[in-house]
């Protein structure tokens, strides 16, 4: 679990954590980075978290690493 800071963005904790930001979207049932305010509990999930989830991924099924771009993926 994580307390959210003002000072938190998706790619923060995404990189903070070394877990795709949309796995954090998705253990949270999230559709958007806008519903992460300041003071909410979040979830930090472990790894194998999508291969269990029916939550649908919010971007469309793109899980590329935390510390790797989308340029470099593409």
């Amino acid at each position: 679990m994580h307390i959210l800071t003002p000072d938190d963005t998706l790619d923060s904790l995404s990189a903070a954590y070394g877990v795709p930001a949309c796995m954090i979207m998705r253990s949270n049932r999230l559709y958007s980075p806008a519903w992460l305010v300041p003071g909410r509990e979040i979830d930090i999930p472990g790894g194998d978290y999508c291969l269990n989830c029916d939550f649908p991924c919010p971007v469309g099924g793109i899980m590329t690493p935390a510390r790797i771009s989308r340029e470099e993926v593409s």
